[in-house]
């Protein structure tokens, strides 16, 4: 009976989606030189990454899931609207209001991130639209559908909430990425 060796192993950081080429310089398992077949193996495989990435940034099927859940939510808030008997013209008045709390990144990016994502998570929005129902303010339901509505296109698309590092960085992706997407890491983007 022959001695193992162990296998030798190199280690690699991979980026989600990346192929990854796996070679064994010897396909002989029994560790014996006279029965060694004499050829290298070669093998290719597709990795996805569903997990977290370094960056904070979700991937892979979770990512999926965020974005239909932000169709969903879009779609929804939009057949709600329509049961407010509000004009339709409010729609595009009033989407993109949530927006203009970006301007809070003038205040640097700690307090641009905060209340970014206080103008784009669904609480205060949910909280509009049930003080609307409760109290028949069709107006105040409406404005609260027309902010999810917002909320769920910016998911839809892949516009996240904000880390503090820098605007461009958000939990569905880069904004502005190498590739000018949403989702790709841009070549000046800080690593750790």
């Amino acid at each position: 009976m022959g001695v193992r060796s162990a296998p030798a192993t190199t280690t690699k950081n991979i980026n989600a989606n990346e192929r990854v080429t796996l070679m064994s310089l010897d396909s002989n398992p029994s560790g014996d030189p006279s029965a060694s077949s004499g050829h290298d193996e070669t093998s290719t495989i597709d990795i996805e990454v569903v997990a977290s990435g370094s960056d904070g940034t979700v991937l892979g099927a979770p990512r999926r899931w965020l974005r239909l859940e932000g169709a969903t939510l879009v779609v929804g808030a939009i057949i709600a609207f329509s049961t407010t008997h509000q004009a339709w013209w409010l729609v595009p008045l009033t989407v993109l209001v949530p927006d203009v709390l970006a301007a809070g990144y003038l205040g640097g990016t700690r307090i641009g991130a905060r209340v970014y994502n206080l103008a784009h998570s669904t609480p205060l929005p949910a909280l509009m639209v049930g003080l609307g129902w409760w109290r028949a303010a069709p107006i105040v339901l409406a404005l609260g559908l027309v902010w999810l509505a917002h909320i769920g296109v910016d998911r839809l698309l892949g516009y996240g909430l904000k880390y503090n590092d820098r605007f461009q960085h958000t939990h569905l992706g880069w904004i502005g990425g190498a590739g000018g997407s949403v989702g790709e890491k841009p070549l000046h983007a800080p690593t750790k």
